[in-house]
This record gives structure tokens, C-alpha cells and sequence, in this order.
């Protein structure tokens, strides 16, 4: 995928735990987190890791799907959070200070944007 792209000498993919992940603390300058929150089994732990490895000025954007009427005919959608549900999670980690929006289909949280 990305060797097709031309980029592989700039992007490394890794697999690991959301929950512990293997980096030192302040170790991005930005993290982005996308439609994980609802599938995680701890999505508070992996919101604390993601604050844990990002610079103190870093960038966090965190964006995920919103439960909606689409839930009646697309599975993913079931288990998707409703934006209160969302900042929920978000307001028991420790994630710092950042706006929440929301769309039709999907609710996020900004850090430094």
C-alpha cells in the first residue's frame, strides 16, 4: 500500500495495543484517532495513552461515528456513540481542554486545532 504510494521511506506502519502503546511520552507532535473510540473495550485508557504520547503543544484529533437513524440498516452504526456519549468518555480521561463538534455522521475532539 504504501510502497505503491511512493511513501514507504516516510511512513512506518505498526501494530500495537491502543491501550499501552509502546512509545515514550510526548513523543508526537500530532496523534489522530479515528472511529475507535465505540470499538474499543476501554476507550478511556486508550484517550489517556493517546494524551500520554502526544507533546505537551501537540495536536490531538479524535473523530468517530455517531449512532443516527443510519443504525437501523448498517451494523456499524449500532454500536456507534451519540456525541454526549462521546465527550462522556472524553471528560473522564485525561485528555487535555479541546472542542467537540458534530456532523451528520460522525462527532470529534480537537486539541490545538
Amino acid at each position: 500500500m504504501i510502497e505503491n504510494a511512493g511513501v514507504a521511506d516516510r511512513i512506518s506502519l505498526l501494530k500495537g495495543d491502543v491501550q499501552k502503546l509502546e512509545f515514550e511520552s510526548d513523543a508526537f507532535d500530532v496523534v489522530v484517532n479515528t472511529f475507535m473510540v465505540h470499538v474499543v473495550e476501554d476507550p478511556v485508557s486508550m484517550l489517556n495513552e493517546i494524551e500520554r504520547v502526544t507533546k505537551p503543544q501537540g495536536k490531538i484529533m479524535i473523530t468517530d461515528l455517531q449512532r443516527n437513524w443510519l443504525a437501523l440498516f448498517m451494523k456499524k452504526f449500532k454500536t456507534a456513540l451519540t456525541p454526549e456519549e462521546g465527550m462522556r468518555i472524553v471528560r473522564q480521561s485525561d485528555l487535555r481542554p479541546g472542542t467537540s463538534s458534530k456532523g451528520l455522521y460522525w462527532w470529534d475532539y480537537m486539541v490545538g486545532l
